[in-house]
């Protein structure tokens, strides 16, 4: 699929996007979680973003027998598509198990919200060679940029910490032969795997309003500029019809590294020209694009740095 046809080769699967990725993945730097908070059922819905795969396979032939062919035809129902949107949605339940604060001790005291989240980054990876092929079965996924205004932490009901500019970076491997067939009694003829199947990974980060937090409490990440760091660990999925589910630990500490990134969107019928990205230094010219998402609605374009 083609997307910025000067700066980068076309990337198949993408909504209108750019990603240049000067670090990613877990900190090496050392530092204590000031929050850890079990997260259960986070919710991730409305799939029409990106689209992902065909549930086709030689034992499952829905059109030639291939996932990674997308079907031409309009009444075809065998597409998966990423979700557009994450929020606490009615099963969610976030709870404050740990803090480390000159304030209190008591994790239950503390209590935090999120604002929904919005897809604005989309990128097609080998989750076991990132130098491969992303379409090499078994090894396939993709990589997915969810943002929001932020959120808000609590102490004993009075908010404390505002967070802005909230971003999450999800990695996802797709499933294996066994995932699939486990889906529905249809699929107990799938052959093949798309991805390892492995466990989601993630990690977010974020600033706090310097304005609206309480001084105090902002003072505990002041050595970071005020950055926010966010580790989503042990991820467990779970996929039903129309949501996701998502349980894991999720802890905030003070940055360890220079996390930055922003997003644009972007109006196609203005190009070729120049688009500066919010919240980075940088502008890029852009030749062409192509939306993405089901309805063609997906044109955003996403630097991190």
């Amino acid at each position: 699929m083609k997307t910025l046809k000067r700066l980068t080769k076309p990337m198949n699967g993408l909504a209108f996007l750019l990603i240049l990725l000067i670090w990613s993945g877990a900190s090496t730097v050392f530092a204590l979680p000031i929050f850890s908070f079990d997260v259960y059922h986070l919710e991730a819905y409305d799939r029409s973003g990106n689209w992902t795969y065909d549930a086709d396979s030689p034992g499952f032939p829905t059109h030639d027998g291939d996932w990674f062919t997308k079907s031409p035809s309009p009444s075809y129902m065998f597409h998966y598509f990423a979700e557009k949107y994450i929020h606490q949605g009615t099963p969610t339940v976030i709870e404050c198990v740990d803090v480390n604060l000159p304030f209190t001790d008591d994790a239950s005291e503390v209590v935090m919200h999120f604002d929904p989240f919005s897809l604005v980054s989309f990128k097609r990876i080998n989750t076991v060679d990132p130098l491969m092929p992303w379409d090499t079965p078994g090894q396939s996924g993709d990589e997915r940029v969810y943002v929001s205004n932020g959120g808000h932490i609590t102490h004993n009901g009075i908010p404390v910490l505002y967070l802005q500019k909230a971003k999450f970076v999800i990695t996802t491997p797709y499933p294996n032969q066994a995932q699939v067939r486990a889906l529905n009694p249809i699929f107990s003829y799938w052959t093949g795997d798309i991805g390892t199947g492995a466990p989601q990974t993630g990690y977010g980060f974020g600033d706090l309003d310097e304005t609206l937090s309480d001084p105090a409490w902002l003072a505990l990440f002041a050595d970071s500029g005020y950055k926010v760091e966010m580790q989503l660990v042990d991820i467990v999925s779970t996929v039903t019809p129309s949501v996701g589910y998502f349980d894991f630990l999720f802890n905030i500490l003070p940055a360890t590294v220079p996390y930055s990134g922003g997003e644009v969107e972007v109006d196609l019928d203005d190009l070729p020209g120049e688009i500066a990205v919010p919240e980075t230094k940088a502008t890029i010219e852009i030749i062409e694009g192509t939306p993405g998402g089901l309805a063609d609605d997906m044109k955003t374009l996403y630097l991190s740095e």
